[in-house]
């Protein structure tokens, strides 16, 4: 979809209680951005419970209480492992990667809004990851039609000044 952008960041100590909390407090602030729709992380991870007394399932956000304990992390890393629905998807554990995908909405995206918005999430990520010594990798259309137009911009400037470097210096050649 043209509308998602994805932040990553590869840790190993991912399921750490700390820095868990941190991407947790880093999900929602993006999700607070002006512009942005919905947020999928980790956080977004659902299980089935059987209803009591019911014939049915109800779907339960895997992480959604508070972590308060290594261990009880650690407990709920677990299930989320036997899920085989989110396999290497909202984290991988071959690769220690995990991803916030980032739906914006149109209005932003076909304005100016979206460098303001882009800027924002630049700067969040920042704040929260520069503290583990971690870089955010981007994708997703949005941040590469931003990050296009961007350099195209500054290559016109670029290309504006030299050409009239160019035009005075033949004006003094010649004339």
């Amino acid at each position: 979809d043209g509308t998602i952008m994805v932040l990553g960041v590869e840790n190993k100590d991912f399921f750490k209680v700390d820095f868990f909390k941190k991407w947790r407090i880093l999900s929602q602030r993006l999700g607070a951005v002006q512009g942005v729709e919905q947020i999928v992380s980790i956080f977004s991870a659902q299980r089935l419970v059987k209803a009591k007394g019911e014939k049915k399932f109800i779907p339960e956000s895997l992480f959604k209480n508070e972590i308060n304990s290594q261990s009880q992390l650690d407990s709920l890393v677990e299930i989320y492992k036997l899920m085989p629905f989110y396999s290497g998807s909202l984290y991988n554990f071959e690769t220690n990667t995990s991803f916030i995908a980032i739906n914006i909405d149109d209005e932003t995206l076909g304005s100016i809004k979206r460098m303001v918005l882009l800027e924002e999430v630049f700067a969040l990520a920042d704040e929260y990851l520069e503290p583990y010594g971690l870089e955010a990798k981007y994708s997703g259309l949005p941040y590469i039609r931003t990050s296009v137009a961007n350099s195209v911009k500054a290559e016109m400037k670029l290309f504006s000044i030299l050409s009239l470097i160019i035009c005075a210096v033949i004006l003094l050649v010649f004339f």
